[in-house]
């Protein structure tokens, strides 16, 4: 099983790379792994939806995730954040093509916690908004994180879990 995981683990990202967030998979449908054992992540937790918290940039009805569901967006996440690192390195190499890419600014997501906040939107399928965050209060688990600045160590983004696609990826600006 360790096995599937790892070629799995390696062959990820050779599949999603070239996905843009705003293209449609082309040809079959994206297939998401079976329920695979999650990557270990410090945390993660489900807040309710409430459309006076979260009505600004989160509209739909409330919903449940599965175990199959919190497998997709474990793997969604892994995917854009691969492919935000790879063009933040393509960018640092042409800012600097004569020095090695400084890897301290990639999003390294064993390093976060996560909140989630699923709902069903107007088209009936489900999406999850994934708040990312490396330092929170030790309420995160039951109150949303929110902070002003913070850089890379805050992010957010939309998952939707019918078109395996993500959009409004969201990193925070330092001051």
């Amino acid at each position: 099983m360790l096995l599937r995981l790892l070629i799995w683990a390696c062959l990820l990202p050779l599949g999603v790379a070239c996905q843009s967030p705003e293209s449609p998979v082309t040809g079959a449908a994206l297939v998401v792994p079976p329920l695979l054992k999650m990557v270990r992540s410090p945390g993660l937790t489900v807040l309710p939806y409430d459309s006076a918290e979260y009505g600004s940039f989160l509209e739909g009805k409330a919903t449940a995730l599965s175990a199959q569901d919190l497998n997709q967006i474990e793997w969604l996440l892994q995917a854009c954040i691969g492919e935000y690192n790879q063009a933040e390195e393509q960018r640092l190499q042409r800012l600097a093509p004569q020095e090695s890419v400084d890897k301290s600014s990639l999003i390294w997501l064993q390093h976060y916690n996560r909140q989630a906040v699923p709902v069903t939107n107007k088209r009936g399928e489900k999406e999850v908004w994934v708040n990312c965050f490396c330092k929170g209060p030790r309420n995160w688990r039951t109150q949303l994180v929110r902070a002003k600045d913070g850089g890379k160590c805050y992010f957010s983004v939309r998952l939707n879990l019918a078109t395996n696609q993500w959009t409004d990826l969201l990193i925070n600006g330092e001051a």
